[in-house]
Order: C-alpha cells, then sequence, then structure tokens
C-alpha cells in the first residue's frame, strides 16, 4: 500500500525539489522475491522509524534495491541530517536480520504551501476544516475545496511569528496556508492531512473572498430545517436531510463571495433560505444583501438560485411565473 501512496505522492510532484538519495552500504544483490520479503517485513517497523524521530512518506522496491523516503517527525520543512538516516539503516538491518541493498530519500516539505484559502467550515467532532480557494480556481470554474485535519505529528501555527496555535484557535474566515502529508483525495471537496496548518494576514486586496459561512457567524454544521420564501410570496419547508445536506454541504458551505462596492440594492429576490440552526434563525438570500453589506453574483452563487428554482417547482406548480432558470 505505502508503495501505492508514494507512487501517487510523486505523481503529484510533492517530493522537496533538493530531495538526496543517501546510500546506505549493502551486501551483494538480492532476488526480487528476497527484497519483497524485506519490503513486507520494514513497512510493519513504525516504531523503529519513530524512534529516530523520523516519519516514512514512501517505501517501494526498485532498481534492485528497497528504497524508503522518510523525513523528520515535527519538523517537515527540514530533511533528516546524514547520521539520522545512518542510524536508521543500521536499525532497518537488525530488524530484517541480516544487511540488504537499501537506499533511504530524505525529505522536505515544499517551500510553497500546496492548499492555500479561506476556513468555510469546522468539524470539531472529526478535527477538521473545509479549506475554499476562491483565488486559485478549478478548470471547471468551482473554487478550489479541501476537508484538512492534521496528521498525528502535524503542527498549525500564525504565520507571522511561528507560535504554536491548536485546534480551538481556528475560525471560520481565517485565511490560511497548509502543506499536506503527500495525498489529496480527488473527491469534491477534495480530503487530506496536513503536516502544517499554517493561519496568515494577508491583505484583504489580495483575497477579497468572504465565506458566507463567516457572514453568517456560523458553519452549518446543525441544520435542522430550512424554510424558502420565494419572490412570488411561495414558501416551501425542507425537512429531510438528505435536501437540507444538498443545499448545505455541496452550496452554502463551498460558497465564497466578494463585497460590492455601491449603494445598498433594494429590489426583489428570487428566494430567500431561513436555515434552523439551534436556537439560531440564520438568513441567505439570492440577492446577496446581508444587512447593509452587498456582495457580487457567481458561478456558485447562480448554481444555488438554480438547485432552490428547480426545487421548488418540483414541489409548487407555476412557481414563480415568468422567470426563466
Amino acid at each position: 500500500m505505502l508503495q501505492v501512496i508514494l507512487s501517487i505522492a510523486l505523481a503529484l510532484g510533492i517530493t522537496a525539489s533538493a530531495r538526496q538519495a543517501a546510500t546506505v552500504d549493502a551486501p551483494p544483490a538480492l532476488s526480487e522475491q528476497e527484497l519483497q520479503d524485506i519490503y513486507s517485513r520494514v513497512i510493519m517497523l513504525q516504531d523503529t522509524f519513530a524512534a529516530e524521530s523520523l516519519q516514512p512518506m514512501g517505501i517501494y522496491v526498485r532498481d534492485g534495491a528497497l528504497r524508503v523516503m522518510v523525513r523528520n517527525r515535527y519538523n517537515h520543512r527540514e530533511q533528516p541530517d546524514g547520521k539520522r538516516l545512518e542510524s536508521l539503516g543500521n536499525a532497518l538491518y537488525a530488524a530484517a536480520g541480516r544487511p540488504f541493498p537499501l537506499v533511504l530519500e530524505p525529505y522536505s516539505s515544499p517551500e510553497q504551501p500546496e492548499i492555500e484559502g479561506r476556513i468555510t467550515a469546522i468539524d470539531e467532532a472529526l478535527g477538521r476544516v473545509l479549506i475554499v480557494d476562491a483565488v486559485n480556481r478549478l478548470p471547471n470554474g468551482a473554487p478550489g475545496a479541501v476537508w484538512a485535519k492534521m496528521y498525528e505529528d502535524g503542527i498549525i501555527v500564525r504565520a507571522s511569528d511561528r507560535k504554536e496555535l491548536t485546534f480551538r484557535d481556528l475560525a471560520l474566515g481565517q485565511r490560511v496556508e497548509a502543506w499536506s502529508y503527500g495525498i489529496i483525495l480527488s473527491s469534491y471537496p477534495g480530503q487530506t492531512e496536513l503536516l502544517e496548518l499554517s493561519v496568515t494576514d494577508q491583505p484583504e486586496e489580495e483575497d477579497p473572498y468572504i465565506p458566507v459561512t463567516s457572514i453568517l457567524g456560523s458553519d452549518l454544521e446543525q441544520v435542522a430545517k430550512i424554510e424558502v420564501r420565494y419572490g412570488d410570496g411561495s414558501r416551501l419547508t425542507i425537512e429531510d436531510s438528505y435536501t437540507i445536506g444538498l443545499i448545505v454541504h455541496r452550496h452554502l458551505r463551498l460558497l465564497v463571495l466578494q463585497p460590492c462596492e455601491g449603494p445598498e440594492r433594494t429590489s426583489g429576490y428570487l428566494y430567500k433560505i431561513h436555515l434552523e440552526v439551534g436556537n439560531q434563525t440564520l438568513a441567505y438570500s439570492s440577492d446577496l444583501q446581508f444587512g447593509a453589506d452587498r456582495y457580487k453574483p457567481n458561478g456558485e452563487t447562480e448554481k444555488l438560485d438554480d438547485f432552490i428554482v428547480q426545487y421548488g417547482r418540483e414541489h409548487i406548480p407555476g412557481l414563480l411565473p415568468g422567470i426563466d432558470r
């Protein structure tokens, strides 16, 4: 399995650019089967790696040797030094019961973050955050989005002074940069584990997008009921968890909006959504007016509009006459 993981990591270009291989002295070549047998033992030696304060990033057999990509634990930005690699090599020899062709590849994370964006949801139960990037969008125009949790030795820091933070210090709307453990699942949103999550203070003009969850002051984790009030006076109550999940998790939690300058807009709206969250009722309107603040529509808000109108027409005949959506 680790061999597959490494292949994915290499394909994503996640290995450090300055990575160099350190070869430990080895006896004459072994057969492919002998190396595979040793591989099966080494992948189980997590305690051996931990004793050297190292973490394997990938283990595989290639070119007549067992190759191990390894990084420092709790310090992913610096490569392991030669002394520690030599000590690890000797420990692996001892665990395998004999020397064998071994190549240790020191790893350090790239200088630039692999994930950037704003926190739009916080899942305390699973210890993860949803990071949405409205600046660097996917080829289909959707914002980049990934659920991220900390790896076992991952750290959360404040970018300005590298002060270590805790999960409780994270908040909706914070802008963050992140370095992953090596794999980002290709679901949408993606899923990954982090070696580092850095909370930044980027000037607003460089990233003016604000998560809807931050505007509403809730990550919408516990929405019990949704009431939709359409512009023609029709109303629809949604209480089934599946439809609520579609509206909240596929749309609202991924929405990031750009403030719109100018006077308040007071014209009509397609619909307003009232979300029952605990003892609160929160409101989202298709005109993107929140109190005195107004925001610009984008492709994601239009997708939500289409969904709410289509869903309403499936349940209310003649809804919004004259509106072509």
